[in-house]
């Protein structure tokens, strides 16, 4: 027999979607003691945080000192436990993803963009004369997230050029195989 207790967890996202399984033993090194690592982690000011259908999604805030200078406020988006944006130095680098291909490729209508993670990228697409933004993510609560990252990725969600599609991009083979999301297809019809 087989008794399973039914109570309301209550865990802390700033811990539970820190990516212990990846950089645990490390960040413990890098704090001395579990306890340092939990109390530095706790008092991280947490932005955001959704379970989503497909990841976790978390924004959190941290000031990052600067010597000589008041501390740098850094945005850190993670999902599922992984960093993948943050506005502290990889931030170039996810500008740079949106503005080399438009401008080596010359002026262009239309962008396919996958993944959307905090919106840098393709914040910086739409600052070029494109007539529309594509963006496949397979994590609809990262157009969400990325509100948080509005005085550093120019609001492309709120952008009439970008186009959403909520869906893997395994599933896309190439831009012109562009379908509704399976959640917005009508019942009945065919695809």
């Amino acid at each position: 027999m087989i008794v399973l207790g039914v109570y309301p967890a209550s865990w802390d996202p700033r811990i539970i979607d820190a990516g212990l399984y990846r950089y645990g033993a490390r960040s413990i090194e890098r704090f001395g003691s579990v306890q340092e690592y939990l109390a530095t982690r706790q008092g991280i000011d947490l932005l955001f945080y959704h379970e989503g259908t497909e990841s976790s999604v978390m924004v959190e805030r941290t000031l990052r000192p600067a010597e000589g200078m008041p501390p740098e406020e850094v945005l850190t988006l993670t999902v599922d436990g992984k960093v993948e944006a943050t506005t502290g130095n990889d931030i170039r680098t996810q500008v740079l993803q949106g503005h080399i291909p438009v401008l080596v490729h010359g002026p262009t209508e239309t962008v396919l963009q996958i993944d959307f993670l905090d919106g840098i990228t393709a914040g910086s697409v739409l600052r070029h004369p494109v007539k529309s933004l594509t963006v496949i993510e397979r994590e609809p609560a990262l157009f969400e997230a990325s509100k948080n990252f509005a005085s550093y990725n120019y609001s492309p969600i709120d952008d009439q050029r970008l186009q959403r599609v909520v869906d893997g991009a395994w599933r896309v083979s190439s831009p012109g195989c562009l379908r509704a999301p399976r959640s917005s297809r009508r019942r009945g019809s065919r695809s």
